[in-house]
């Protein structure tokens, strides 16, 4: 129950912060690409979480924060 919880508090966090990103940027383009910009987005927010997902399980075989670099 409480990795599920987690789960679905990540997920929102995570939408939350794709629309506030894109926000900002969306208000540059013309209005017919305001869509496309915010998928585009999702998808390279989401792409970048799963690259270092897979890296770190590359890494050493657990998903402990080792491959993560800030």
């Amino acid at each position: 129950m409480k990795a599920k919880t987690i789960h679905y508090c990540s997920l929102i966090v995570k939408a939350a912060g794709v629309l506030t990103g894109a926000a900002a940027y969306v208000s540059l383009l013309p209005p017919q690409w305001g869509a496309a910009a915010v998928l585009i987005f999702g998808l390279a927010s989401i792409g970048k979480d799963a690259a270092i997902a897979t890296g770190d399980l590359l890494d050493d075989g657990k998903r402990n924060g080792s491959f993560k670099a800030d």
